[in-house]
């Protein structure tokens, strides 16, 4: 089994703590072990519990299918910036504990180039976000940052961006894994978004 999954790895994190703490464990390399361990364990489980009825339907299916959105460079910016935001005391390669400022600057930085490698293109140029569920939006995205909670386990996207259609449409438009983004060409836009753009708005 697959131990990849922004779900799944949340999962190990918990449960390699809860151990943690019946054993009284306290020191961060026992830890770390003790979740390596958990992780094998999981990476065996049979195929065949992975393929009966009800795990298609209630995890691997949708794990999959979300997957599946991204590109292989998207996936694994989308799973470092989750996190980076799930984990605010994740430390960064040089070793040490990060100031807050600092740690939000590496999730800014991570959402950036997920961003970059999902919709094909930059911010400030057009996309087309393809919903699961509603309408596709047609917008400029001037800002982006992967956020997530206990009660989200793989994340969602905040896009800061003026959208174009549907009209009337507000700035704040969240991605989920499942959604994608396609990189549009200004043409696409309606004139008001060249007036915009001539003007300095987007």
């Amino acid at each position: 089994m697959r131990t990849d999954f922004p779900s799944t790895e949340n999962w190990l994190d918990a449960t390699a703590e809860r151990c943690a703490r019946s054993l009284v464990i306290t020191e961060q390399a026992q830890k770390t072990m003790l979740r390596e361990i958990l992780a094998d364990a999981l990476s065996q489980f049979p195929q065949a519990a992975l393929d009966n009825e009800f795990m298609t339907d209630a995890h691997a299916y949708e794990a999959l299918t979300r997957r599946n959105s991204m590109s292989e460079k998207a996936w694994a910016l989308w799973r470092a910036a989750v996190k980076l935001s799930r984990n605010p005391d994740a430390r960064v390669q040089r070793g040490y504990k990060a100031p807050v400022d600092s740690r939000r600057l590496l999730l800014l930085e991570a959402s950036l180039a997920w961003y970059e490698a999902a919709s094909g293109t930059t911010l400030n140029e057009p996309v087309r976000l393809e919903l699961s569920r509603g309408r596709p939006r047609d917008m400029v995205v001037s800002a982006v940052e992967i956020f997530t909670s206990p009660d989200e386990l793989d994340g969602r996207a905040q896009l800061t961006a003026r959208v174009y259609r549907p009209p009337k449409t507000s700035s704040c438009q969240l991605y989920s894994p499942g959604d994608q983004l396609f990189p549009l060409d200004w043409s696409d836009l309606p004139a008001s978004a060249l007036v915009d753009r001539a003007n300095g708005h987007v």
